[in-house]
């Protein structure tokens, strides 16, 4: 039941403290870029606000792109890396992409000081799968939550159009005969007068 930005906090949470990596970012691609907000780590005090990063850039963007982990165990040497907004001490950093089927969705980014191993990949791979299922798995259910929202306004809409079609309907037919009425009878002609009043107040309500 978590949005996908909860989901991605959480997972970043969880890969600090019982995988024990020191710097873990998770941003979610929107509109070609890609979005940090969920952060753990030394990153939390690096990432005060939210940052955006185009795909095309940095290690973890060629990794959203090629839909391939990236791996670069000594970041001076790669020309693409760029340094988060306060830059912190590391020489590594791997990039893992939240892949399902032919659809991105962000990236499992992590920075440290140690050399990266395939056992390494593994592990963050197991997470990142399980991310992008669960995530789109929550798009799912916000897309099926807001149709179920229009169908209601649809069909709360058609009950008011065909409330104040109706009552509408009882202000012409009466305005229609209050002439003929009030001419028999005053009284008469008077009531049906206040209740097109009362009517038409309806309607406005």
């Amino acid at each position: 039941g978590l949005e996908p930005v909860e989901l991605v906090a959480t997972a970043a949470q969880v890969i600090h403290e019982q995988l024990g990596y020191a710097n873990v970012v998770i941003p979610l691609l929107e509109d070609e870029h890609l979005v940090y907000r969920a952060h753990a780590g030394a990153y939390r005090d690096v990432f005060r606000k939210e940052y955006r990063l185009h795909m095309s850039r940095g290690i973890a963007g060629p990794a959203v792109v090629s839909h391939t982990v990236q791996i670069v165990n000594d970041v001076r040497l790669d020309p693409r890396y760029v340094a988060p907004p306060a830059p912190i001490d590391v020489s590594s950093e791997l990039a893992v992409p939240i892949v399902l089927g032919h659809e991105v969705f962000g990236v499992i980014n992590i920075e440290g000081h140690v050399k990266f191993e395939d056992e390494d990949v593994s592990s963050i791979q197991v997470i990142a799968d399980h991310l992008a299922v669960a995530i789109k798995n929550a798009r799912h259910f916000n897309e099926a939550r807001q149709a179920a929202v229009m169908r209601e306004r649809q069909r709360l809409a058609r009950d008011l159009h065909d409330s104040v079609t109706q009552v509408l309907s009882s202000i012409s037919l009466m305005s229609q005969s209050l002439a003929t009425a009030w001419r028999k009878d005053a009284k008469e002609g008077e009531r049906r007068a206040h209740r097109i009043e009362e009517l038409s107040r309806l309607a406005f309500a």
